[in-house]
């Protein structure tokens, strides 16, 4: 560049890492082959490193940590959804929620 030698690139490899399941991994790691829960933990490790942010990290290391003790469940409740809906239907059909209502009401005696 602009006439100055260049230098060869040269990179050397960290090592390659997998998570395969809860608390297993493999890696190898500058050579060094590393089994089970410890090669789980150093991926774990090498990846909160990587996220670009203080707040991604530690959201990440909440939700991981969480997992470890509390194992995910399929029924998964959001219970602001149902609001959300709700909203949704009463700005799309007004006139079905004054019949509901009307129907809904006794009328006075």
């Amino acid at each position: 560049m602009a006439g100055r030698a260049t230098t060869p690139f040269r990179y050397r490899s960290r090592g390659a890492m997998a998570s395969i399941g809860h608390l297993k991994g493999v890696a190898g790691v500058y050579g060094v082959p590393l089994p089970g829960w410890l090669a789980w933990l150093v991926w774990r490790a090498d990846y909160l490193s990587q996220m670009p942010s203080t707040g991604r990290r530690l959201r990440s290391f909440f939700e991981w940590s969480w997992g470890m003790f509390f194992p995910s469940d399929i029924t998964h409740l959001r219970f602001t959804r149902s609001a959300e809906v709700q909203s949704e239907d009463q700005r799309l059909y007004p006139a079905a929620d004054a019949q509901a209502l009307s129907a809904a009401v006794p009328p006075p005696p």
